[in-house]
């Protein structure tokens, strides 16, 4: 007899499965030779300094990795310590946290949920990134600053690794890689905030109006500007990760445009993929008929 096996196993193991078939198909195709282009020794647009990173692989990694599911788990934790001293109950607003399921195990779910779609996120962006990347070959602002031309040999001297990073300038990693992890978490906040939702989908409470008596439908929020700052604070490391490549020559300025579209684009794609517009899990969701505010 086959063992049991929980649903959650079950409904999830092929996503690990696409997950790590993901992760090494973009893992192999970074290593893949890019596309050489011709250019000329005195072209001044490939003419530009080489530095090292401002902004290391290994940090742009760290960050996406650790920082979205930690600001996930200090907003349950607010969450649920605002409800549990009374000053918001849960069953007032409009976030995914429920009254009765602020514990362990109901965040361990939504945290589960949360990093697949993070990591199919990065892994998903990695992939295309790095096609494009082999694909395009476009000459980076500082390649002849690694190529070192000599011109009596008319060849590069320089390191070969560094000229072959150099050729592969479009799009930018670091800012598809910093948006596909810092947009991840921007949406998934605006689902939290209900900002996602249409008009037909919020919860209502009905209040009697003093006046005449008659009953209206009213919406409790605490505040709305404030929501979309904090929403959009995530994207500010993204933002300096982007115009930093520009300002430090590794990436002309449309590189670094299409990198951070694109994985912001698909951060998007896998969050609805994951999540519904009231910010739960789609695992945890249930269809209810929508209320009418007349």
């Amino acid at each position: 007899m086959l063992p049991k096996i929980s649903p959650t196993i079950r409904h999830t193991l092929p996503d690990y499965v696409a997950l790590l078939i993901t992760f090494f198909i973009g893992v192999g195709v970074s290593y893949i030779h890019p596309f050489e282009r011709p250019f000329r020794p005195d072209d001044l647009d490939i003419s530009h300094p080489h530095y090292n990173d401002w902004v290391p692989n290994g940090v742009v990694i760290s960050v996406v990795l650790i920082v979205p599911p930690v600001v996930m788990a200090l907003f349950w934790a607010v969450r649920v310590g605002l409800d549990r001293m009374g000053w918001i109950p849960l069953s007032n607003v409009t976030s995914p946290v429920r009254p009765n399921r602020g514990n362990v195990a109901s965040f361990a779910k939504d945290l589960h949920w949360f990093m697949l779609g993070l990591l199919f996120s990065l892994a998903t962006t990695k992939l295309f990134t790095d096609f494009l990347k082999n694909w395009a070959g476009r000459l980076r602002p500082d390649f002849l600053g690694r190529c070192l031309w000599n011109a009596t040999l008319n060849a590069c001297t320089g390191d070969t690794e560094t000229i072959r990073e150099g050729r592969r300038s479009f799009p930018s990693g670091h800012t598809s890689s910093m948006f596909a992890g810092m947009g991840f978490l921007s949406i998934w906040m605006a689902g939290w905030f209900g900002v996602l939702r249409n008009w037909r989908e919020r919860e209502v409470s009905v209040e009697e109006d003093e006046s005449d008596g008659m009953e209206s439908a009213v919406e409790e929020e605490f505040g709305k500007g404030w929501k979309g700052v904090l929403i959009l604070v995530p994207l500010l490391p993204a933002f300096y990760v982007g115009i930093s490549r520009t300002q430090q020559y590794v990436h002309h300025p449309s590189d670094v445009a299409f990198g951070g579209a694109m994985g912001f684009l698909i951060s998007l794609l896998f969050y609805r993929l994951f999540y519904d517009r009231t910010g739960r899990p789609k695992s945890f969701s249930i269809r209810v008929p929508a209320r009418r505010l007349w």
